[in-house]
């Protein structure tokens, strides 16, 4: 499965995390990850609280909204590089948004909205699996509607996680001194 699995690292933790890219497409496309509820790919609507799993109304939204904000891209033939924090205790999975990026997702624009692709293919308007996973670590992307050639390499992302870094627990915050009893 497409996923970076960060569950067995402390929620109050964060991974550094490199994202290498590369792109053999025409496509200016644009990689982001999303948190997602459980390996099997259900997210968390922040808005309702609902758990909706791929293919089922709504999932498309909720996915985008648990976006991490990343815009993961590179120039045709090129290659880049992108360094993050990920918060511990999460699972996360790849969107790609063809020949675009997020931004226009969330503009008042409809006619300007991307294909948007999951590595779910229940999620996927054409049922396709548009992420595969040649090697660990590493997510393919295929571009195009039905899966196109299914190279998948259109995109390329490798991700290594590094260090861990744990966030301190607040101090308590002290007791104050009770008022001394008034004289009679």
């Amino acid at each position: 499965m497409s996923l970076i699995n960060l569950s067995d690292v402390a929620q109050d933790s964060t991974v550094s995390t490199v994202f290498d890219v590369e792109r053999k497409a025409a496509f200016d496309n644009t990689v982001d990850f999303y948190q997602v509820s459980s390996p099997d790919g259900s997210v968390v609507d922040p808005e309702s609280g609902d758990t909706i799993a791929p293919g089922e109304a709504g999932y498309a939204e909720a996915a985008l909204a648990n976006r991490v904000g990343l815009s993961l891209t590179a120039e045709n033939g090129g290659s880049s590089q992108f360094t993050t924090e990920l918060a511990g205790g999460a699972i996360y999975a790849p969107v790609i948004a063809v020949d675009s990026n997020f931004d226009s997702l969330l503009d008042s624009n409809p006619d300007n909205d991307p294909s948007v692709y999951f590595t779910f293919a229940e999620a996927n308007i054409d049922g396709f699996d548009h992420v595969q996973n040649p090697s660990d670590n590493v997510f393919g992307f295929e571009d195009l509607l039905g899966g196109g050639d299914e190279d998948f390499n259109d995109l390329t992302v490798t991700v290594s996680t590094g260090e861990t870094v744990t966030e301190p627990e607040p101090e308590p915050e002290p007791e104050p001194e009770p008022e001394p009893e008034p004289e009679p």
